[in-house]
């Protein structure tokens, strides 16, 4: 497999490779050096880091656009391999009752991805006023977080724990994957955290509209993973973001009206 340096696109294109190679009948997908995943069986494949064989075929690429190859992919079909690529992960020692994931770096730079708009401030607060956890875990790649003054302010003065965590990628990663609850952002880096958590039981989650199935928890994913998931909206949330200062001072304005769609156990 081609290296993927973003963690959550690299997360599903292997997913997809493991797919690829049940359709084909080959037994092996090679990995990465740098692959977040251990070597070990996911069902009848084989992960692998060993260097390839001279003279062997095979297929070489990303896997992430696993429709241009011409396959089809059913929530079910990708439920079962994320489920199993769990166990190619390193065990989980930590366990963190509230996290939230901001997206920082790529939204913010000029000509951000279009479809990546970052949910409202008011989605996060709601979200924490909608749990109500004791200690609220931060994640975000950058100290500069438009958000995150405001909700550090926010949890302080309901008397929360508040906790900033500026890790490396895999870190923030697998700290994501430590919570009992998990208020996913934009992108695929939280989503495919809490498709390979073992810990998560509840997820909040804004609705970006017309994405990819998998990184959207609707109901019958909520079902394959056995977890409680609130989809937010919000009226007027920009469907495609160009990250200008008049963008930004809209998500912040704490004019956005809520609505919560709850599904799966409780």
């Amino acid at each position: 497999m081609r290296t993927l340096h973003n963690i959550g696109n690299h997360v599903f294109a292997v997913a997809n490779a493991v797919r690829l190679a049940e359709r084909l009948g080959a037994g092996t997908v090679v990995l990465p050096q740098d692959s977040i995943f251990n070597p070990g069986s996911v069902g009848a494949i084989e992960l692998t880091k060993a260097r390839v064989p001279d003279g062997a075929t095979g297929i070489f690429g990303s896997f992430f656009y696993f429709d241009s190859l011409g396959f089809t992919r059913t929530t079910l079909e990708r439920a079962r391999v994320l489920l199993a690529l769990r166990d190619r992960l390193p065990e989980q020692q930590q366990s963190e009752d509230f996290v939230l994931h901001l997206r920082a770096g790529d939204v913010f730079r000029p000509r951000p991805h279009p479809r990546y708009a970052p949910p409202p401030l008011d989605y996060y607060l709601a979200a924490i006023e909608k749990t109500a956890p004791a200690r609220v875990v931060a994640v975000t790649q950058s100290h500069d977080h438009p958000y995150l003054r405001v909700i550090s302010l926010h949890c302080r003065s309901q008397g929360i724990d508040f906790l900033e965590v500026n890790g490396s990628a895999e870190a923030d990663f697998h700290r994501l994957r430590s919570a009992r609850t998990l208020c996913v952002s934009q992108g695929t880096f939280a989503v495919s955290a809490a498709w390979l958590s073992k810990n998560c039981d509840s997820l909040l989650q804004f609705d970006q509209g017309p994405l990819p199935p998998y990184t959207t928890f609707y109901p019958e994913i909520s079902q394959q993973l056995g977890i409680h998931v609130a989809l937010a909206t919000a009226t007027g949330h920009p469907r495609e973001w160009h990250g200008t200062a008049a963008e930004l001072v809209e998500l912040m304005s704490r004019r956005n009206r809520i609505d919560w769609t709850s599904y799966g156990p409780d």
